[in-house]
């Protein structure tokens, strides 16, 4: 039992130095996000963990949403930049739990880039105007489903 308290209290400890620089690691990988999801925003302000809004000096220039679709392995985390004319102007998989080799494949910049451009009435359909990713057409369409969420959240 001794042992087990020991270790118990080295973890706590560990914990307790590194939860700030962890914390502070996860902003910053979520900052450097919302520049590539909407670039021409030179700062962001937090509305709500779902939403942030994309400024140039005082200007909007558009808004970030996060979205979590169901994928074949679970939510998919991500963040889909809208611009003020309401068309996406980036999309980056911030997490996800799919399958390596197949739906893991959905980080690609490559993949990403076709839903750029794309508006609320586009179909965002995997196959259709989306080119789905090999083996993975469920995740392919948790992306589109999301970014479609997104979409429909910047219209209201």
């Amino acid at each position: 039992m001794l042992v087990a308290a020991i270790a118990a209290a080295a973890l706590a400890s560990i914990y307790v130095f590194t939860k700030p620089r962890i914390e502070a690691q996860k902003q910053l990988e979520i900052t450097q996000a919302l520049e590539q999801v909407l670039p021409k925003a030179t700062h962001f302000v937090k509305i709500t963990d779902e939403l942030y809004l994309g400024e140039k000096g005082k200007e909007l220039v558009g808004k970030v949403y996060m979205v979590a679709p169901v994928g074949y392995s679970g939510p998919i985390s991500i963040l889909v930049g809208v611009s003020k004319q309401l068309v996406v102007t980036g999309v980056k998989i911030i997490a996800l739990t799919e399958t390596p080799g197949l739906g893991l494949s959905a980080t690609n910049p490559t993949f990403l880039k076709q839903f750029i451009g794309k508006i609320k009435e586009d179909k965002l359909q995997a196959k259709e105007d989306i080119d789905a990713l090999t083996g993975a057409t469920i995740t392919t369409q948790a992306v589109c489903d999301g970014v479609k969420e997104a979409l429909d959240k910047s219209q209201n």
